[in-house]
């Protein structure tokens, strides 16, 4: 794992790249194309996935995994946010694995493929954690893969990488990587150092969100600061889990097709004032941090604080309780929580 301006231009000598065979995949946008040059040069073969799929669904990386095999890919590299990073590790694993199902109880394969992930987006913290987010073609819910093998072997974190990203992109990506930070925090698995790297992502994103998104966007300090934010946050992610607003946020982005970060933002607010209300020490801190409103932070952020005025049927709501209430790191939260605890979140939320 390597942070520090610059750190694309390790691409191509490292040795998961160099004279391999790798597949990159990356947003149109998001891969400098003297890094993927330079990619080319180094790697034995290089085939290149422009344009890779927001949201990825099975069915798209399947098919992504299928030509991986026929073209011997020995290391997949993703150049991107969330979406890029995501697909690169369902590639690996479904190159290994052919045919899985998420939620098979059978023994899997372990990919043999090398994983390089390169973060464009200050969010995710996808880079160091062991989660594949894809979408189900069916039913459009999110679904994920969740094993050790999916931890990408190298992690290059570039804040020079964040700069173009637009003003919106940066709001929705840093309220995820706060998102991270805060779930993780109000679980009883988040201990010992944990619980420090925890408030330490929510303190950096206090400070240095508002100061790209209103006074400097290329100030690489406040960028540096959310891009270690989002690590910070990806790291407590992978080893304290959610508790249950990531599970409601795959409903909101399924039926308003809101980013993950926006659909995050819109309950997480809600989420710590209610178990600040019930008396947590620990969400009652995370207020502190943002001067007794995360509300008022995360409007300022321009995220709304509420769904659409009667977009919300009774079906709906009883079948998103019934998702955060059977979310499964809801019994891991900081206090007991129960169906009402979930009905009290998403009545904040439903105008």
């Amino acid at each position: 794992m390597v942070f520090r301006r610059g750190a694309v231009a390790m691409v191509p000598a490292l040795d998961e790249v160099k004279g391999k065979r790798c597949m990159l995949l990356t947003l149109r946008s998001h891969a400098p194309e003297e890094a993927i040059t330079e990619l080319a040069a180094a790697a034995s073969h290089l085939t290149l996935i422009r344009g890779v799929e927001e949201n990825p669904r099975h069915s798209y990386v399947c098919a992504l995994a299928e030509q991986a095999v026929a073209e011997g890919i020995e290391t997949v590299v993703a150049i991107g946010g969330g979406s890029a990073m995501d697909a690169a590790k369902a590639v690996a694993w479904f190159a290994a694995n052919p045919g899985w199902r998420i939620g098979e109880e059978r023994q899997p394969a372990i990919p043999a493929m090398k994983l390089v992930a390169v973060p464009t987006t200050s969010g995710t913290g996808s880079e160091v954690s062991p989660f594949s987010v894809l979408t189900d073609d069916e039913t459009h819910q999110k679904r994920f893969l969740k094993h050790p093998a999916l931890m990408p072997a190298v992690a290059l974190c570039d804040p020079l990488l964040t700069v173009t990203m637009p003003v919106q992109v940066t709001a929705d990506t840093g309220i995820d990587a706060l998102s991270h930070a805060v779930e993780a925090y109000l679980s009883v698995l988040c201990q010992g150092f944990m619980e420090g790297i925890a408030l330490e992502s929510c303190r950096l994103v206090a400070e240095n969100l508002p100061v790209v998104l209103e006074n400097d966007p290329g100030d690489m300090t406040a960028r540096e600061n959310l891009m270690l934010a989002a690590l910070d946050g990806g790291i407590v992610l992978a080893n304290c889990g959610t508790v249950f607003v990531h599970a409601l946020g795959y409903c909101l982005t399924a039926k308003f097709g809101y980013t993950h970060g926006k659909a995050n933002a819109i309950l997480l607010a809600g989420f710590v004032e209610h178990l600040a209300e019930r008396g947590s020490p620990r969400a009652q801190a995370i207020l502190d941090i943002f001067g007794g409103s995360l509300r008022a932070f995360i409007e300022r952020c321009g995220v709304p604080q509420k769904l659409p005025p009667g977009s919300v049927t009774s079906d709906e709501f009883a079948a998103w309780v019934s998702t955060g209430y059977n979310a499964y790191g809801r019994v891991n939260g900081v206090i007991a929580l129960d169906r009402s605890d979930v009905e009290n979140v998403l009545n904040r939320v439903i105008a």
